[in-house]
């Protein structure tokens, strides 16, 4: 586990436009400097945000895989770095280097903070605390950029805006209608292997849609619903 703490100036926060955001500067765990994380706020939220909220994510810019599993936590700290307010997901979430990354899009009001500036804000200064818990093994299982393909028994092949997935054609299709639809009309072969170009999806967003649908057919007790409330998993009706 590692944290890190966030102080953003009050002033920021005087900005009405939405999806504007600042974000901290790279921080890494202890001892791993080539993971390198940072944390992304939305004074007054993403513009999917209902009205009148902060928005507050971690992001994964960089780490040995491109990706991780990993919990969160954000906190308010407030005057005498006392705990004032919480927000966690206790799931495992994959992120992705360069991905968005996880948070809340409804973290906290703006006027929750307004109306108790003196607890919210300390010296003109709103800090945000994150904790963070990597998980480099689930269920026993070290889970990798390799672990849906590797060319292994594969029997299609996707492009992403360049980037080539191989992949199992049963394990997709269980999850998705639209991927079995698109198995069942495609009309080319590639090394006997189905070849389907994919527009308009953002490579890191798909690898990471990939990897749930994996992690969800390997562990199939697992509560992994929340790991398809992505407009990437919505578009292939994942499920």
């Amino acid at each position: 586990m590692f944290n890190y703490l966030y102080a953003i100036e009050k002033s920021t926060f005087l900005t009405e436009k939405k999806d504007d955001f600042v974000e901290s500067e790279p921080f890494s765990p202890r001892g791993y400097n080539s993971w390198k994380w940072c944390l992304r706020v939305y004074p007054s939220g993403e513009l999917d945000s209902d009205d009148d909220f902060v928005a507050v994510y971690l992001k994964l810019i960089s780490a040995p895989d491109k990706e991780c599993h990993a919990k969160c936590q954000f906190l308010i700290i407030g005057h005498k770095n006392q705990i004032v307010f919480s927000k966690e997901f206790e799931d495992l979430h994959w992120f992705v280097a360069n991905g968005k990354g996880w948070g809340f899009k409804n973290f906290v009001s703006r006027a929750k903070l307004f109306k108790n500036k003196s607890k919210y804000v300390v010296n003109d200064t709103f800090t945000v605390f994150c904790k963070v818990k990597l998980e480099l093994k689930i269920y026993g299982k070290k889970l990798s950029i390799t672990t849906f393909g590797n060319g292994k028994e594969t029997d299609v092949i996707l492009y992403v805006d360049g980037e080539e997935f191989e992949v199992h054609q049963a394990t997709l299709a269980a999850r998705s209608p639209v991927f079995a639809a698109m198995f069942k009309s495609a009309k080319y072969i590639e090394d006997g292997k189905i070849r389907i170009d994919i527009d308009d999806v953002d490579p890191n967003e798909f690898r990471q849609l990939i990897r749930s649908i994996y992690l969800a057919n390997a562990n199939s007790s697992a509560n992994v619903s929340y790991m398809f409330n992505t407009d990437v998993a919505q578009r292939f009706k994942v499920e």
